[in-house]
């Protein structure tokens, strides 16, 4: 009984704020299956470490940026080869659009200072609110 009502708090936490962690890791790293891996990571990490006593959504992406740190270290100590993944979608010429517009606006945001980058794409999130800015 224990286990089922805190398997339902993880699975209630994880819907709430998948989408939106999610968003935020794509805008950081520009890739979609590291972003997914990231997000899956931290929300490993929160919950091996807090568990359910605790629901911070703060403490949620202070754990993906340590995440994605810890894979920015890796990434410097071993050279890895990118590959394009193909597209599958029936309208690949506006799916090639969409992704060259995504990847100028990913490169913009990579030329911002990393603290930059982080408020941006913590503020397009919705987690940092305009008065937390000002």
């Amino acid at each position: 009984m224990r286990f089922r009502k805190e398997r339902d708090v993880y699975l209630e936490f994880y819907k709430e704020h998948k989408d939106r962690l999610f968003a935020y890791v794509m805008r950081m790293t520009g890739d979609y299956y590291l972003s997914s891996d990231i997000m899956q990571e931290s929300f490993t990490r929160y919950f091996e470490h807090y568990g359910n006593k605790t629901e911070s959504v703060s403490l949620l992406y202070k754990i993906t940026r340590n995440t994605l740190s810890d894979h920015a270290r890796k990434q410097r100590r071993t050279t890895q080869l990118e590959s394009d993944q193909e597209d599958c979608s029936s309208n690949q010429e506006h799916a090639l659009m969409v992704r060259e517009e995504y990847r100028r606006v990913l490169g913009a945001m990579q030329m911002l200072e990393k603290d930059e980058r982080d408020i941006l794409a913590l503020a397009v999130s919705g987690v940092l609110s305009e008065s937390c800015l000002l």
